[in-house]
C-alpha cells in the first residue's frame, strides 16, 4: 500500500511517499481502509519538533520513533477483523478514537501509557491502518471527510466548552471561530450546551456561515470599533459590576449587544483610547444611556450610584450626579440612624458611629428600588431605599448599608 511517512524532524522534505505492506490486525484490532484523514496541526508540529525532539517529542518516554506514518483524524471502512473481534464489524464505516490509555475516565490523557495514533502508532496518511476495534465508532455523518474532524478537533472543542462549564443562556466568546476547533466550539457551545455565542473571525464574508453553525453574533478582530476598550474600562476593571449586570439582564438581549452599541457610540463621540477619571466614565455611560430612552433609566442610574460610591476609598467631594436630597431631609435620616442604628441593620449598628463620623465619612442617597432585597434575591422591588456608603478610614474599606425608606417614616425624595 501507499503511505506517507515522516523520516525525521524537519520541514516537508522529511515527508516521504513509500510503498509498504498492508498491516495485519492483531486479535483485538481491525483493519480499516482509510477514506479520509484530516491534516492536523499535531502532525505538522510533531514533524517540525515543536513539541520537542527525542524523548520530548511524543507521549511516551521514548518519544516518536521514525519512520512514522502521521494522521490522527481518520474515517474509513472496516475490511478485516482480528480473531477476538466480531465479524459483524466488517463493512462498517467508522471514525477512530485517536488515543489509547489505561487511565481512569477523565484522566486518560495523563496516564503513563497514553499513546496517540500518528505519533506512537502509525496513522491515517496511508491506504490502510489498524486500530483496536473498541476504539472504532460508527461514523456520525454520511460524509467521510466531515466525520473525520470528530476525533481530535471534536474532542478538543468538546473539552474546551465542558471545562468552562457553559450554561444555557450564558454568553461564550469563541476566537478563531472559522477554524476547525473554533467552528466546533461554536456548534457545541450553542447547540449542545445552549449558550449564546459571540464568534470572532477575521473575514466577515464567513459571517452567515458561522451564524448557521449557531453563533448569535459574529465580529471581526480587524474591526475599527473599540468594543475592547469599553470592555477594559467598564467590565474588566470591575468598576461597574452592579450596573453592567443590571443592563445585560434587563435592558439588552446579550452582553455583546450592550458592549457593541456602547462601543460604537464611544467611537462616534471621539472618546477612543484616551485617559479617563472614574467620574468621566460614569458621565459618559449616563450620556449614552440617555440616548437609549430606557423606561427604567432611574433604576440604571441607581445602580451606577452604587458602583461609583463603592469604588471610592474616601468620601467623594462632588459626585457626577445632581444631589436631590434636601439638606434638612438628609439630616433627618442621619438623626434617626444615630437614635436607632439597627434600622440600617446589625452590621451598621456594630459600627457604633458617632455623629461626627456619620456626617464626615458617609454619603447618603435615595435609590428607586429596595437595594437589600435585590442583593438577597436578585429581583427588583420598586420600593425606594436609603443607601449609605461609609468610608472606614481605619480599615481603609468602603461599606454599603441600606434600608427601605418607609422604615424612616419620611417623604420620598427622588
Amino acid at each position: 500500500m501507499k503511505a506517507v511517512q515522516v523520516t525525521g524532524y524537519g520541514d516537508v522534505s522529511k515527508l516521504s511517499l513509500v510503498e509498504i505492506p498492508i498491516p495485519e490486525p492483531k486479535e483485538n484490532e481491525v483493519l480499516i481502509k482509510v477514506k479520509a484523514c484530516a491534516i492536523n496541526n499535531t502532525e505538522i508540529w510533531m514533524r517540525e519538533g515543536a513539541y520537542g525532539t527525542d524523548s520530548k517529542s511524543g507521549w511516551r518516554p521514548e518519544g516518536v520513533e521514525f519512520p512514522r506514518t502521521p494522521g490522527s483524524d481518520i474515517t474509513g471502512k472496516v475490511v478485516k477483523a482480528g480473531k477476538l473481534v466480531e465479524e459483524s464489524i466488517v463493512g462498517k464505516d467508522v471514525v477512530l478514537f485517536p488515543f489509547i490509555s489505561s487511565g481512569e475516565e477523565g484522566s486518560e490523557h495523563i496516564a503513563e501509557d497514553m499513546s496517540f495514533i500518528g505519533s506512537e502508532y502509525d496513522g491515517g496518511y496511508a491506504e490502510y491502518v489498524v486500530w483496536p476495534a473498541e476504539l472504532c465508532f460508527d461514523m456520525p455523518l454520511s460524509s467521510y471527510s466531515e466525520s473525520a474532524v470528530f476525533s481530535v478537533s471534536g474532542l478538543t472543542a468538546w473539552h474546551m466548552v465542558k471545562q468552562i462549564q457553559a450554561q444555557p443562556g450564558e454568553t461564550v466568546i469563541v476566537t478563531g471561530a472559522n477554524g476547525g476547533v473554533g467552528s466546533l466550539n461554536v456548534q457545541i457551545a450553542s447547540k449542545v450546551f445552549g449558550a449564546k455565542v459571540i464568534a470572532i473571525i477575521g473575514d466577515l464574508e464567513a459571517e452567515e456561515k458561522i451564524k448557521e453553525l449557531g453563533a448569535t453574533h459574529v465580529v471581526s478582530y480587524k474591526s475599527d470599533t473599540f468594543v475592547e476598550d469599553i470592555l477594559e474600562k467598564f467590565w474588566n476593571d470591575h468598576r461597574m459590576d452592579e450596573t453592567i449586570e443590571f443592563l445585560v439582564e434587563h435592558c439588552y438581549d446579550t452582553p455583546f449587544d450592550f458592549f457593541q452599541n456602547f462601543g460604537t457610540y464611544w467611537d462616534e463621540m471621539g472618546w477612543v483610547r484616551i485617559g479617563h477619571q472614574l467620574e468621566d466614565l460614569f458621565r459618559r455611560l449616563r450620556q449614552y444611556i440617555e440616548t437609549e430612552n430606557f423606561s427604567n433609566e432611574e433604576m440604571i442610574e441607581g445602580f451606577m450610584k452604587i458602583d461609583y460610591l463603592q469604588n471610592q476609598k474616601h468620601k467623594p467631594r462632588k459626585p457626577w450626579w445632581d444631589d436631590k436630597v434636601e439638606k434638612q431631609i438628609r439630616s433627618h435620616y442621619y438623626q434617626q440612624m444615630l437614635a436607632n442604628p439597627s434600622i440600617m441593620g446589625q452590621a451598621f449598628e456594630a459600627e457604633q458611629l458617632a455623629e461626627k463620623e456619620l456626617y464626615k465619612h458617609t454619603v447618603l442617597e435615595i435609590l428607586p428600588f429596595d437595594y437589600m432585597y435585590y442583593k438577597q434575591t436578585g429581583k427588583i422591588n420598586e420600593q425606594p431605599s436609603v443607601l449609605l456608603a461609609y468610608y472606614d478610614q481605619k480599615a481603609n474599606d468602603t461599606k454599603l448599608y441600606s434600608a427601605p425608606v418607609e422604615a424612616f417614616g419620611l417623604p420620598v425624595v427622588s
